[in-house]
């Protein structure tokens, strides 16, 4: 309590005292975040390719196929369709842990991606369901912002600069267009993490530092995509370590105490967060994405994308992305010109010539250069992505640290804009300003004469991988396009360099500026605020696609929810091999439009055989029993295999199979009905003695109940001794029991549940067996997250009474 009225003490204060320039900057940046998201109150305020995810299936396809964003499907298919299971078992009074619906069952909170604790879901659950990720996104913008414009204020920057600090990195390229995917969930907390490492390393004597530091670690974890840990911890722990061995170097050493406190709070963070990351890097070790090498990097030319946005093509209908050995959401970096050149200005400022005065910018260029390497191919053989390899991190994207080098552009270009405003050598700051420009008007005239290339090779070439097929002159117009923008706005920051030499009081020795003319500096930094935060927002508005629903209901869904009742699907088509050569996803692992791309039917509340997710184990890959379906061949997390037997439905407790309705099935499936959509016929079969529960030795199997998403109760007939094959998938955590005698798992021959019981447990004729999900890992996370939580509180506690007692 004491807590609190010192916080609300500190606010009144704050509100007397007129700092109305940091509520104008909040303001700001919240309306920042609102027109990025306006199209929401137009086209519906849904956020998702609704669009593109219902044109993947039969079922839902439409007549219409006209695709606003051709290549943001992850977001339709995993993102949303995860947020809508999380939000309807919330909403139905049960924790999200497992996930029904993906084929035999995956974890869902230990999913990582799904973000079931992340503080964004936490609102999108206060809202209706259509607006509920729209929310998760607006979410993630403020926390960048905010965030970012609150480590901006504790690194002494003015309001002003702040705003333009937290407005650039919440709306930076490589930032706002991953807002769909988890990826940002961790990364939108990268601003309070750096904050609260900041008030660390201050000598506070209170807990509230380590708290702040601690919760922003843990909501960060909570956001999901544990790729996204490492980069952010690199990037926060470098800068500190760089700036900590400058200020050793000047004879400013931190001391102890800070770094003590720094490590307290990243404990507490671990801590807070142990019930996703204890039982969750279990899941992860065993799942198909382990090991992968997805250090690549991106090419060099990528680069170039920071200036202007669309300059190899956007993925939106009229125009083709065509940045060869990438995608645009990988690959999208733009930042905007002004961003770049005042981040220029205060490197040739402070970082060449303060360092020693200005530790934070000589950081912040050194960790900046640093990204540069580690995210671009610099040369043919790409020594910087092979040493990340050398040294066991080739799992990891590295070139995902993108969004984190906006980040620190965005902080260097506060501070170039604090010293446009501060002026404390105007010269030194216009010559450097004019050197910047320079450089930057040189890139945009190579840009210029490469505009030509577009339409030789890359623009075609990216017609067969989703584009539409554009002519040479389309191409070339579409680079011609995204360079007018950055051309005038460079323009004019060089009309802007001249006015601001005008502005230099020339009526004093020292040259610096009067009053007058530093008001003038003052509306031109505002003016630059302004050009910024408008120019990145119309970049990105644009490549969002908003619906009114994002899973709509055709018929052909209703008769296939009212056929089934809850019962697993899987579908009977081409995929049944690979070939001999193949350059794609075959096999086990190629989607067909027959049944629903994995996950939208997460969407829909129809369980189905295919998945679409990171933590597939990979011995669902390994035990698929058909030859030759390229189980081992690919790491893409894609599983959606043909059904082509009643043995093989059987084996997976597949109880209806879809197939075209020109298709002979397979001898033994009962046909039910024919399901019809855009004018295109599905034919709907059954298979008999195919359940999700079986039964051996005479035992039979009298019903199957599912009180929860992570238990089944199976009512057993018989006296015999059995065993009971749950189609289940075999990830640590499930548990069985007859009354209170606990039962062995093992593992089937599908990576399914096999319990043994014996004649003892079914003596009276009659028994249920309850399967439960719950991991003991999970148990022992939520122990350590009390634990620091106590501890946390009781230091904060004490604290406060020791400060009394010195008082």
């Amino acid at each position: 309590m004491t807590q609190l009225a010192a916080l609300w003490h500190r606010i009144v204060m704050w509100s007397k005292v007129g700092r109305r320039r940091d509520l104008l900057g909040i303001c700001f940046i919240i309306f920042l975040a609102i027109c990025y998201l306006s199209p929401a109150f137009t086209s519906g305020p849904s956020f998702g390719p609704a669009d593109l995810g219902r044109g993947l299936s039969v079922l839902t396809s439409s007549v219409t196929s006209s695709v606003h964003n051709n290549i943001n499907g992850d977001i339709i298919d995993q993102s949303v369709a995860w947020n809508t299971l999380n939000y309807t078992l919330i909403h139905h009074s049960q924790f999200p842990l497992w996930n029904s619906y993906s084929g035999n069952g995956l974890p869902q909170f230990l999913n990582f991606e799904s973000g079931v604790l992340a503080l964004p879901s936490l609102f999108g659950y206060l809202v209706p369901l259509s607006w509920s990720f729209t929310v998760i996104v607006f979410v993630k913008l403020l926390i960048a912002g905010l965030g970012t414009y609150w480590c901006a204020r504790l690194l002494r920057l003015s309001a002003l600069p702040a705003t333009f600090a937290g407005a650039t990195f919440m709306l930076s390229g490589a930032f706002a267009n991953w807002l769909g995917w988890s990826i940002s969930g961790v990364f939108c907390w990268t601003g309070f993490i750096l904050a609260g490492a900041i008030l660390c390393m201050r000598a506070s004597k209170h807990a509230l530092p380590v708290g702040v530091l601690g919760i922003s670690i843990a909501f960060a974890i909570y956001g999901g995509f544990p790729e996204g840990y490492v980069l952010v911890g690199a990037t926060i722990i470098a800068l500190c370590a760089v700036v900590g061995a400058i200020l050793w170097l000047s004879g400013r050493p931190i001391g102890r105490i800070p770094i003590l406190r720094f490590v307290t709070g990243s404990v507490v963070g671990m801590g807070l967060s142990a019930p996703l990351w204890l039982p969750g890097f279990t899941v992860i070790r065993s799942s198909i994405r382990a090991g992968t090498d997805t250090a690549q990097g991106i090419p060099i030319h990528g680069i170039l994308l920071s200036l202007a946005q669309g300059y190899d093509g956007l993925p939106l209908a009229g125009s083709s992305f065509f940045l060869a050995r990438t995608n645009y959401y990988e690959s999208c970096a733009y930042l905007g010109v002004i961003a770049l050149v005042l981040a220029g200005v205060a490197i040739g400022t402070r970082a060449v010539v303060r360092s020693h005065r200005s530790p934070v910018v000589a950081g912040l260029t050194l960790v900046a250069v640093v990204q540069v390497l580690v995210i671009y191919q610099v040369g043919n053989h790409a020594p910087v992505q092979h040493l990340i390899k050398a040294i066991g991190l080739g799992s990891i994207a590295t070139h995902r640290t993108l969004p984190l080098l906006g980040f620190v552009i965005a902080l260097l270009g506060a501070f170039g804009l604090d010293e446009l405003m501060s002026a404390r050598d105007p010269k030194r700051t216009r010559n450097v300003m004019l050197g910047v420009i320079g450089i930057i008007g040189v890139v945009l005239v190579y840009m210029w004469i490469k505009v030509p290339e577009a339409g030789v090779t890359s623009c075609a070439a990216s017609s067969a991988v989703g584009g539409s097929g554009l002519s040479q002159n389309a191409c070339e117009a579409i680079r011609r396009t995204s360079l007018y923008g950055p051309t005038a706005i460079l323009l004019a920051l060089l009309l802007s360099v001249r006015w601001l030499s005008r502005a230099t009081g020339e009526d004093d020795d020292s040259g610096s500026l009067s009053a007058v003319n530093l008001r003038r500096a003052t509306s031109l930094a505002g003016l630059l605020l302004v050009v910024e935060a408008g120019s990145l927002v119309f970049s990105g508005v644009m490549i969002n696609t908003f619906s009114r629903v994002n899973y709509p209901v055709t018929n052909a869904v209703v008769t296939l929810r009212r056929v089934t009742h809850g019962a697993l699907i899987g579908q009977d088509s081409i995929n049944v091999s690979c070939p001999v050569v193949f350059t794609v996803p075959c096999g086990v692992r190629q989607p067909t439009g027959i049944d629903f791309y994995p996950n939208i039917n997460v969407g829909y509340g129809i369980a189905e055989l295919g998945m679409h997710d990171p933590i597939i184990p990979k011995a669902t890959f390994a035990t698929w029993p058909v030859p030759n379906a390229g189980q081992l061949l690919h790491t893409t997390n894609l599983f959606n295999p043909s059904v082509n037997t009643v043995a093989l439905a059987r084996d997976y407790g597949v109880s209806y199979v879809l197939m075209a309705a020109n298709r002979a099935p397979a001898k033994g499936m009962i046909f039910v009905t024919k399901i019809e959509n855009n004018k295109v016929s599905l034919a709907l079969y059954f298979v008999p003695e195919s359940a999700k529960v079986t039964a051996s030795n005479g035992v039979t199997v009298a019903e199957i109940g599912d009180p929860s998403d992570r238990s089944v109760d199976v009512s057993l007939v018989g006296t015999a001794p059995t065993t009971v094959t749950a189609h289940i998938t075999d990830s640590p955590g499930w548990r069985a029991r007859i009354g209170n005698q606990r039962l062995v798992i093992s593992r089937g021959s599908t990576n399914d549940l096999l319990i043994s019981i014996p004649a003892k447990d079914l003596a009276n004729g009659r028994a249920t067996l309850v399967l439960s999900y719950m991991p003991r890992d999970l148990l022992v996370g939520l122990l350590l997250a009390g634990v620091s939580l106590v501890a946390f509180f009781a230091s904060l506690f004490l604290g406060r009474k020791r400060d009394r007692a010195r008082s």
